[in-house]
């Protein structure tokens, strides 16, 4: 089950990595970067946070609960999150927003000048200007692309 997951997660990321607008934005006007990030980030920063950085951060957060003897059931992508933020790998998690990615999913979005407003269905609220979700989202699939490689070095030199 968890091995078709990960080949999943996998495949998500060639895809997102293979996308050809990375490096289109830099010269976008003020409203073509909104337009940008609404069409093009948003999805694609959920994507990576459920299909790639969950799945793969369910292993760290399995193993890491094992070791505090603590049950390993309904590690979805909150309690995988929270699992590593209390850990020292936080920074695997750190371009994980909550709020942001909530505010994605249900449309708690409003665009302001220079900047956004995530909103939850519980009303918390976060603002960001765009600059920085772009910084979040390069980062989010940086993070996403080393554990892939981690993962990988560590299945091509396991010898059991």
């Amino acid at each position: 089950m968890h091995d078709a997951e990960l080949n999943r997660a996998i495949l998500h990321l060639e895809e997102v990595n293979n996308l050809e607008w990375h490096d289109y934005f830099e010269n976008f006007d003020d409203f073509e970067l909104i337009r940008f990030i609404d069409r093009q980030i948003h999805p694609t920063y959920l994507r990576l946070t459920e299909a790639v950085l969950t799945p793969l951060c369910r292993i760290i957060a399995h193993f890491s609960r094992v070791d505090r003897g603590k049950g390993t059931d309904g590690l979805d992508l909150w309690p995988v999150m929270q699992e590593l933020e209390e850990s020292n790998l936080s920074e695997v998690v750190a371009p994980y927003k909550h709020t942001v990615r909530n505010a994605i999913a249900h449309g708690g979005i409003t665009y302001l000048q220079k900047e956004i407003r995530y909103r939850d269905k519980e009303g918390n609220e976060e603002k960001h200007s765009d600059s920085e979700i772009v910084r979040t989202f390069d980062d989010l699939l940086d993070i996403c692309n080393a554990l892939v490689l981690a993962l990988s070095l560590f299945l091509l030199s396991y010898k059991p």
